[in-house]
């Protein structure tokens, strides 16, 4: 069924939860194949993917921090400026 490159087989062992393991079983009934084939044709899915769908990639807005105040706002407080910017 997995046939996507000729390589030398590695065992690995995985713990799966046992939910998982009873879906994958049924599912390998179903589909007349065993769970390595299973795993192998879904780790192949997840690396394509990885390789096809583009990365979100946060834009930098970061500013220069506290020296960045106004200079009649350098010598206040935190508090002060909370109080200075929300009057009322």
């Amino acid at each position: 069924m997995v046939s996507r490159r000729s390589v030398v087989n590695m065992k690995k062992t995985f713990d799966l939860p046992e939910s998982l393991t009873h879906e994958l079983q049924e599912l390998a009934r179903k589909r007349a194949t065993t769970i390595d084939d299973l795993a192998t044709e879904a780790l192949w899915h997840l690396i394509e993917e990885e390789r096809t769908v583009p990365r979100f990639r946060l834009e930098v807005v970061s500013v220069n921090g506290w020296n960045s105040r106004t200079p009649e706002a350098r010598g206040l407080s935190v508090s002060e400026l909370v109080r200075r910017s929300n009057p009322g």
